[in-house]
C-alpha cells in the first residue's frame, strides 16, 4: 500500500504539468476568439463570445484543478494551488481585452423571467436583504446571478419583484421572484423560445447557489408581470409534533379563520407601512402527515390566502396551541376577529419560525419549466441532503440509547406550571413608534398645514381607540396629549403635496423643521404617506388611532386656529368619532344611526366614559381585595360585579366602619365604598341622560 502511494506521489509533477500545457491551450483559443471579436462592428465584443463555449472552458479548467487538488490534498502534497492562479490570470487578461469587468454583462438582451425558489431557512436572517443582516436568501441569489453573468446592468435595471418576504428562520419550497435576466434571445421581438433554445437558468444558476437554496423552475412573463402584485394567491404548512393537543378543537378553531376579517389582533403591529388589516382566508385545515417518531405524530396547519400580514401565519398558529391545549377556547378566535370588541392585539408569544413552510404562490397563466438533466439534479441534490439530515437523526437517536430514564423521586417537589393568563385579559401590545415615542403630526386645515407634536403612547395604549375622543372634548384636555408647533397658509393647498408633483418646498421646509431623527409622523389621507414617504423618507403612520385625532384636532379647530372658525363648513367638527360611536354601542344605543353629533352630546358622552374609565379602576382594587373576602367567608366573587363586591367586602370585613356619605370623619373602606356608590349613581344619570340627547338630536335631523 504504500509502495503504490509513493508511486501515484511520483505521478503528480507530469499530471500538474499536462494541467498547465491545457491551460496554456485554453488561453490561446479565447486569444483567438478576442481577435475574431475585434474585427467585428458590434461596440460590445464581450457579448459577442459565446457563452457556452466559455462556460465549458471555465468548467473544464475547475474540474481538472478540483481533481487534481483532490489527488494532492489525499496525499499531503502542497503545490500552491498553481491551476487557480492561472485560471484567474486567464479572466484578469480577458477582462482587460474587453474593458468590461467579468460579471458585469450591460450589452446583452434580456427578457423577465420568474424564477421559483426553494430554500431551507434555517441559517438566513429572512428571505429579504433589506436589513443589513447577512446571510439572506435573497442575498445569496442576487450573488449567483452576478457569478452566473446573468444580470444584464444592474440590479435596480432588472425590476427585481419578490411574491413575499418570509422572516428568519422560514422556508419555502415555491418561493416566486421576477426579473430581467441575459437570454438567448436576437431580437427582443421574437416568439418565445422553447426550454432547449434558451439559458437553461435552473442549471446555471444552481450551480453557483448554496446547497441550502436551489432554483427548481423558470418561466417566461409579461412586461407588466410582478411577482407581489400579480400573486393570485399564497399557500403555508406549519408542522407540528400532535403530543396531548386536541386536535379536533384546534380545527374548529381554525374554521373561524376563514374569510375576510381584520387580522390585527394576530400579526405582529406594523403601523407605519400598514393601514388595512383585512385579509382573506380561504382554506384552513389541520391534517396528519403520516411521520411518526418517538411515539409522537407530525401534523401540519395548511393555510390558503390572497395574502398575509407580518407574522399573521405564526400568530394564528399560537393562538390555536393554546386551544389545542386546553387553555383558551375556540370561541377565542372570534372575540380576537372582533375590533370592536379587541381592538388592540394582547400580548402572546408567536410559535416557532423553524416549522414555517411557503409552500406555494398561485399565478394565472405562469407554468415553470425545468429541464430533464436540471430535474434531475435537483432529485438527487435533494436525496443526498435528506440522507445527511437522517444520519443526523440517526446520531442523535443513538445519544438517546445511551441515557438511562430517571426513576421519579416520591421526595421531589413536581415543578409548577406557569399560570395561564387568558389572552383576553392581557395587556395590550404597542405599535412600533421607532426610537421616538413623541409623534410628529401634520395636520390639514382649510388653508393650510400645521404640525402638532403627540403622546405616542396615549394613541397606541390598550383601549386607546375608546378613550382617545374624550381627550378632545376641551382644549385643556387635548393640552395633554397634544402641543401645537407651526401653522403655515398655503395659497394653493393641491399644489403643496399631490401624488404628479410629490411636495412643495413650503411644506418640505416646514416637515424637516419640525421632524427629528428616528420620529414617525401621522398624516390624515394615505396618499400623503406615500407621497412623504416615496419623497421625504419619512416613515408614517396612517390608521384609526391617527384619524381619531385627526377628529379630535378637527372638533376643537376653532380652539387651535381661531382664523379658521368662519372657513370650517357648519357641522364638520361634530362628526361622529370611532371611540364615540363604540361608547354609544355598548350602552344599547346601537340603533342609533348618526353620522354628527352636537355638543351637549359629546359632554356627556365624555361624562359618561369618564364614570366607566374610573369604575375600572375602582374594580381593579376591590378585586385585589377578593381574596381576603373568599379566606373570610369562603365566598367565591370572582363573577361580581364592583358594587356587589365592595358591599360585601364593606359589610363582611369592614362592618364595624359606618357609612356616612360626606361625613369627613368616616374610614378608608367607608370613603372607598362612597365613591363608588357615587361613580355608579353618576354613570346611571349620564346613561339616562345620554339617551335622551340622542333621541332629541334624532328627531331635530329628522325634521331637517
Amino acid at each position: 500500500m504504500a509502495a503504490g502511494d509513493g508511486g501515484d506521489t511520483a505521478a503528480l509533477p507530469t499530471e500538474v504539468a499536462a494541467l498547465r500545457l491545457r491551460i496554456l491551450e485554453l488561453e490561446r483559443e479565447n486569444q483567438r476568439l478576442a481577435q475574431i471579436v475585434s474585427t467585428c462592428s458590434c461596440s460590445s465584443k464581450e457579448d459577442n463570445i459565446p457563452s457556452s463555449l466559455a462556460e465549458s472552458c471555465d468548467q473544464q479548467v475547475q474540474k481538472n484543478v478540483k481533481s487534481h487538488e483532490s489527488r494532492t490534498s489525499d496525499h499531503g502534497c502542497n503545490v500552491k494551488g498553481e491551476g487557480h492562479d492561472d485560471l484567474s490570470k486567464i479572466r484578469r487578461k480577458h477582462s482587460k481585452r474587453t474593458g468590461h469587468q467579468v460579471g458585469n454583462v450591460s450589452h446583452c438582451q434580456k427578457r423577465l423571467i420568474a424564477l421559483k425558489i426553494m430554500y431551507f431557512g434555517q441559517r438566513f436572517y429572512g428571505f429579504a436583504s433589506e436589513a443589513h443582516t447577512e446571510p439572506t436568501v435573497e442575498s445569496e441569489i442576487f450573488k449567483a446571478i452576478e457569478r452566473a453573468r446573468l444580470l444584464v446592468g444592474s440590479r435596480e435595471d432588472s425590476c427585481y419583484s419578490r411574491c413575499g418576504r418570509t422572516d428568519k428562520g422560514v422556508s419555502a419550497t415555491g418561493q416566486v421572484i421576477s426579473l430581467y435576466l441575459r437570454s438567448n434571445l436576437k431580437d427582443a421581438g421574437e416568439n418565445i423560445l422553447g426550454e432547449r433554445s434558451e439559458i437553461d437558468y435552473v442549471s446555471v444558476l444552481n450551480r453557483n447557489l448554496p446547497r441550502d437554496i436551489r432554483v427548481i423552475g423558470w418561466c417566461p412573463v409579461a412586461a407588466d408581470f410582478l411577482a407581489r402584485f400579480s400573486c393570485l394567491g399564497r399557500e403555508y404548512k406549519y408542522l407540528f409534533w400532535k403530543r396531548a393537543l386536541d386536535v379536533s378543537k384546534m380545527q374548529k378553531a381554525a374554521f373561524k379563520f376563514i374569510g375576510e376579517h381584520d387580522f390585527r389582533n394576530f400579526c405582529k403591529m406594523d403601523a407605519a407601512n400598514v393601514s388595512n388589516y383585512k385579509r382573506y382566508i380561504t382554506d384552513f385545515n389541520i391534517s396528519a402527515c403520516d411521520q411518526r417518531s418517538n411515539h409522537d405524530e407530525l401534523w401540519s396547519m395548511n393555510i390558503r390566502g390572497s395574502a398575509f400580514l407580518w407574522h399573521q401565519v405564526r400568530c394564528m398558529a399560537a393562538v390555536l396551541f393554546f386551544v389545542g391545549q386546553g387553555l383558551e377556547s375556540p370561541c377565542v378566535v372570534d372575540s380576537l376577529l372582533d375590533i370592536t370588541k379587541t381592538p388592540r392585539k394582547p400580548q402572546y408569544t408567536m410559535a416557532p419560525e423553524l416549522p414555517l413552510i411557503l409552500r406555494s404562490c398561485l399565478f394565472d397563466g405562469v407554468s415553470f419549466m425545468c429541464s430533464s438533466d436540471a430535474s434531475q439534479a435537483l432529485i438527487e441534490h435533494l436525496k443526498d441532503e435528506h440522507h445527511q439530515y437522517m444520519l443526523q437523526a440517526a446520531i442523535f437517536d443513538e445519544a438517546l440509547t445511551c441515557l438511562s430514564i430517571p426513576e421519579p423521586n416520591p421526595l421531589e417537589h413536581p415543578k409548577k406550571k406557569r399560570k395561564h393568563i387568558p389572552l383576553l385579559s392581557r395587556e395590550a401590545e404597542l405599535a412600533d413608534l421607532g426610537d421616538n415615542l413623541l409623534i410628529m403630526v401634520m395636520f390639514e386645515t382649510p388653508s393650510g398645514f400645521a404640525v402638532f407634536y403627540a403622546d405616542g403612547i396615549s394613541l397606541y395604549e390598550p383601549d386607546a381607540m375608546q378613550n382617545l375622543w374624550g381627550n378632545f372634548v376641551t382644549e385643556n384636555r387635548a393640552n395633554h396629549i397634544v402641543w401645537r408647533k407651526d401653522f403655515q397658509v398655503f395659497a394653493d393647498k393641491a399644489d403643496a403635496i399631490n401624488l404628479d408633483d410629490g411636495l412643495n418646498s413650503q411644506l418640505t421646509d416646514m416637515l424637516l423643521k419640525w421632524h427629528q431623527p428616528g420620529q414617525k409622523l401621522a398624516v390624515g389621507k394615505p396618499e400623503y404617506k406615500t407621497i412623504i414617504e416615496a419623497r421625504l423618507g419619512i416613515p408614517c403612520l396612517f390608521d384609526e388611532p391617527v384619524m381619531e385625532v385627526m377628529r379630535g384636532l378637527n372638533y376643537l379647530m376653532h380652539s387651535f386656529f381661531p382664523e379658521e372658525k368662519s372657513k370650517q363648513a357648519e357641522g364638520e367638527c361634530l362628526r361622529m368619532s370611532r371611540g364615540l360611536r363604540m361608547l354609544v354601542d355598548r350602552y344599547g344605543f346601537d340603533d342609533v344611526k348618526l353620522d354628527n353629533v352636537n355638543e351637549c352630546i359629546i359632554e356627556t358622552a365624555c361624562m359618561l366614559n369618564d364614570c366607566d374609565r374610573c369604575l375600572k379602576s375602582i374594580g381593579e382594587s376591590w378585586r385585589g381585595a377578593s381574596a381576603f373576602l373568599e379566606g373570610v367567608s369562603s365566598i367565591n366573587s370572582q363573577d361580581w360585579d364592583t358594587l356587589k363586591m365592595a358591599t360585601a367586602l364593606k359589610m363582611v370585613c369592614f362592618s364595624e366602619e359606618k357609612i356616612v356619605f360626606g361625613d369627613p370623619h368616616e374610614g378608608t373602606v367607608g370613603r372607598f365604598y362612597n365613591r363608588t356608590v357615587f361613580m355608579y349613581e353618576s354613570r346611571a344619570k349620564g346613561q339616562r341622560r345620554l339617551s335622551r340627547r340622542l333621541k332629541r338630536h334624532m328627531k331635530k335631523l329628522n325634521k331637517k
